[in-house]
């Protein structure tokens, strides 16, 4: 598979697979996703926070644990995921670590050892809290391949915009995978495999863009060696 622009965690993985098949990292967000004012629109995702904690407005959970969920997209699959940022100061907001979790088990983990304000009750948002933690990696919705073979979407990222994050935060066909931590659930040959699979045999033909190939890659692709095949042999002077 070839792959134009970027570079993520997967594209050295490429032995084996289909060179003709070009994937094109534009980033671009398609237009059927954008109304006049350039807002996403016709996202089948629940924006509703996952993680609320109501007695401590800095945060979600704490001073230092920070939790934020969002969906990963990845050859036709959506991926249910919790974002966990380790905060060194709530004041300055200094990301200290940054941690993705792909199934209720090991985001559980970490929420319970989050430090809880004081004052701060199980009774008030913790038991809600691990209710939609579940809901969030058990959703399943068959509408969400249909949506992203309909709008050309191989890779990509949506987190909702919450109350204590005002931004919504979104890339569609970006190198985000490695940044997501995507090589927790898939390594590199499954994942440029899925890829190469989703682009060259799921996608409509018009979704797979045609690239202009310089000179040298025509000539490989033609079969021909571009040191000797057109180097001038040499004859004896008579």
């Amino acid at each position: 598979m070839k792959i134009i622009h970027g570079h993520d965690y997967y594209d050295s993985a490429n032995y084996g697979i289909d060179p003709d098949i070009i994937f094109v990292r534009d980033e671009e967000v398609p237009k059927s996703l954008l109304d006049r004012n350039g807002a996403l629109v016709d996202l089948p995702f629940n924006d509703q926070p996952v993680i609320v904690n109501t007695r401590w407005q800095d945060s979600v959970i704490s001073k230092k644990h920070h939790f934020r969920h969002g969906f990963v997209f990845c050859a036709g699959d959506v991926f249910p995921v919790i974002r966990h940022t380790y905060v060194r100061s709530s004041v300055t907001m200094i990301d200290e670590n940054i941690n993705y979790y792909y199934d209720y088990d090991s985001a559980k983990a970490v929420y319970d050892k989050a430090d809880y304000p004081e004052g701060f009750s199980w009774f008030d948002q913790g038991n809600t809290n691990l209710t939609r933690l579940h809901d969030h990696f058990a959703q399943r919705n068959p509408k969400w391949s249909e949506w992203l073979i309909k709008n050309g979407i191989v890779t990509g990222y949506y987190l909702p915009a919450m109350p204590q994050y005002n931004e919504t935060l979104f890339n569609f066909n970006g190198p985000s995978l490695g940044e997501f931590q995507f090589y927790k659930i898939k390594d590199s040959f499954t994942a440029n495999q899925d890829i190469a699979g989703y682009v060259g045999g799921v996608l409509p033909a018009n979704e797979n863009p045609m690239i202009e190939l310089d000179d040298v890659h025509k000539i490989q692709k033609a079969g021909f060696d571009k040191v000797t095949s057109f180097r001038k042999s040499k004859t004896k002077r008579k």
